[in-house]
């Protein structure tokens, strides 16, 4: 089963974060291959617009701390590798000019919460949950989510607690603005 699924239908790039038994949390595979897939909608003709979503019940739970203890020839060096990498996604999303939609359609953790940010538009089922999640992981927040916030058009009046989630319901509640549309999820 490959880790990211690229799929070009109606002129609409669909890139699905595809690990739902680890709630899409990236490898370094996966960042290459969203990386790779970005570029690849952004120099096709018969791409328009790209969607990024999750399989299963998440959008991406952020990197995947099991195997960055996996790393060499440490595990610091491994978490370090993992985050090197994942700077290729945003550096990607900079250089479009095709809009890219973040289809948030359950958890959004740490760095996933950061790539849908990043994203032009977001559009979260009720189901979705948006948490840093750094403090409880023992990490450090993303300073690339914090500006990605501050640079949109739609800034968050309040900021959510470094662990706490934020529902899509407590945000509507909230004017905690940042997704560009709220979707009912069909039973």
């Amino acid at each position: 089963m490959s880790e990211l699924l690229y799929e070009v239908k109606d002129k609409i790039a669909t890139i699905t974060l595809n690990r739902p038994d680890k709630l899409n949390a990236f490898t370094r595979e996966m960042i290459a291959g969203w990386a790779g897939s970005l570029a690849k909608a952004q120099s096709d003709d018969n791409v328009n617009v790209v969607i990024v979503t999750g399989a299963g019940r998440a959008f991406c739970s952020g990197g995947d701390v099991g195997r960055m203890r996996e790393g060499e020839p440490n595990a610091l060096d491994g978490k370090n590798g993992l985050w090197e990498g994942v700077h290729h996604v945003p550096k990607q999303l900079e250089q479009m000019d095709k809009p890219v939609i973040a289809m948030v359609n359950g958890l959004a953790v740490g760095a996933g919460m950061g790539m849908s940010v990043m994203c032009d538009i977001r559009i979260a089922a009720e189901s979705a949950k948006f948490s840093t999640g750094y403090v409880k992981v023992g990490l450090v927040p993303a300073t690339a989510t914090r500006s990605s916030c501050l640079g949109s058009s739609a800034p968050p009046r309040r900021s959510s607690s470094c662990g706490r989630p934020t529902s899509s319901r407590r945000r509507r509640r909230s004017s905690w603005a940042s997704c560009s549309g709220w979707c009912r999820t069909r039973s």
